[in-house]
């Protein structure tokens, strides 16, 4: 799942990944644009493949 900090996929973004079942605190991570996830998701989808992965 692929995660955008805009509406309409724009923006920074930050995936997870498809073996992870959830993250259980989006405040420790940023999107590529290096705003903080914590309430700040806009848009999402899925994807076959990203190069950015919430830890």
């Amino acid at each position: 799942m692929k995660f955008h900090y805009l509406a309409n996929y724009g923006g920074g973004c930050n995936c997870l990944d498809a073996s992870e079942f959830f993250v259980d605190n989006l405040s420790r991570n940023t999107f590529g644009n290096g705003a903080n996830m914590n309430n700040n998701i806009r848009s999402h989808k899925w994807v076959e493949s990203c190069d950015r992965f919430m830890h």
